[in-house]
């Protein structure tokens, strides 16, 4: 607060920037008696900011839309306490990736939030790439999108401090940022994790949710910190499991959440207001990435086990798959025979469909492909070719 006579102003729909100095809370007025204040200007737009300002030290500089009167704050003087003007979200570096990253940036833009800059990834020739291009979004909007290969390195850590942002947002970007990153915005750095937290941290949570045969699962946005997921909570979405969901479709449907609750956590954050609740680390659990490797079906466990490992892995991931003569051969799609089998585990069974014995139930395949071939859904004549009955997968 000022001393001396003041007067409180509407500044909605403005938001003061923080200039080259910022004093805030922690440094008190006390400070504020003993430096020079740079100046601070408007850059952005927020919602319903009241200060009180002594309008000695306000200078018009224009108008908005609606006739809305725009100010921005002089230089403060020696000896004066300033105002305390709450940082909120206004400008943002965001750091994004894949189908989160570009429903998340969208609703940032869509909202108006200033975006400087956008750190995203190069796409991996050896993955199939599902989703939209958060780098295409980014140059609609005459936004850089820069690929580093070493985001933490001081060159980048500058690069994004002399943006300036209030806050710093990641969505499914898919390096861990350092404390020098995390600690340029005032307003605080908030990623978006695709499960609730603290349940599944970590890399990959739609495919871990999908083997471990969860029914619910959802996203959370956290302020982040040096360990990965671990930040306090501002706020979480959750999302049912449909029985006939797979990786891409629970994607799909988790980009969809995580772009519904940052727009409804969005005019909270720009006004400074956030909440945060720090995680329960009992009930904590953390999954790493997963390689192709991991997608090698083991056949003595249930068929419910097997089949949820074939749909989190399914196109357009490298899939389930188990060997013949040498040969590899993925499994698409299945389905689960809950009959005891009448076999040891991996062999086919006899019948009308492709059924495999396993260790409990058995599964019958009803997508398949032999590596390097076309894959199929339906039998021929009741020709399995080579996966005849009797036959061991393995």
């Amino acid at each position: 607060m000022f001393c001396g006579t003041a007067r409180k102003i509407n500044l909605s729909p403005l938001l003061l920037d923080r200039g080259d100095r910022r004093i805030d809370r922690a440094q008190d007025e006390r400070a504020a008696e003993t430096h020079t204040i740079q100046p601070l200007s408007v850059h952005t737009l927020a919602q319903g900011v009241e200060v009180d300002l002594d309008v000695g030290q306000l200078g018009h500089c224009g108008s908005l839309a609606k006739g809305t009167d725009l100010f921005v704050l002089r230089q403060g003087k020696k000896n004066k306490s300033v105002p305390f003007v709450k940082i909120g979200v206004v400008r943002a570096v965001v750091f994004a990736y894949s189908e989160v990253g570009y429903r998340c940036l969208e609703v940032l833009l869509d909202a108006g939030v200033e975006v400087p800059l956008v750190l995203t990834h190069q796409d991996d020739p050896n993955e199939e790439r599902w989703f939209r291009s958060v780098a295409e979004l980014a140059a609609r909007h005459s936004i850089p999108a820069l690929t580093p290969e070493s985001v933490n390195d001081e060159a980048w850590v500058e690069r994004v401090r002399d943006a300036r942002p209030d806050c710093i947002f990641s969505f499914y970007y898919r390096k861990l940022l350092s404390r020098a990153l995390l600690d340029i915005p005032p307003t605080g750095a908030f990623n978006m994790h695709g499960s609730l937290l603290p349940a599944y941290r970590g890399r990959c949570p739609v495919n871990w949710v999908l083997i471990h045969g969860e029914t619910r699962t959802g996203v959370t946005l956290h302020e982040m910190v040096e360990r990965p997921d671990a930040g306090d909570i501002v706020g979480r979405c959750a999302i049912e499991i449909q029985p006939d969901d797979d990786a891409l479709s629970l994607s799909t449907t988790v980009a969809t959440a995580a772009a519904a609750l940052m727009s409804e956590l969005l005019p909270g954050l720009r006004e400074g207001r956030v909440e945060r609740t720090p995680q329960r680390e009992s009930e904590a659990s953390y999954f790493g990435g997963r390689t192709p490797e991991d997608g090698r079906i083991d056949w003595n466990g249930s068929a419910v086990e097997i089949r949820n490992l074939v749909r989190a892995v399914t196109r357009p991931w490298p899939g389930a798959f188990t060997e013949l003569d040498g040969r590899r051969l993925f499994v698409w799609e299945a389905v689960v025979d809950p009959s005891p089998p009448t076999a040891p585990p991996g062999t086919i069974e006899a019948g009308q469909d492709l059924t495999v014995a396993c260790g409990e139930g058995r599964l019958i395949l009803t997508r398949w492909q032999f590596e390097g071939e076309k894959a199929q859904k339906s039998i021929k004549n009741g020709d399995l070719g080579p996966l005849r009955a009797g036959r061991l997968l393995g």
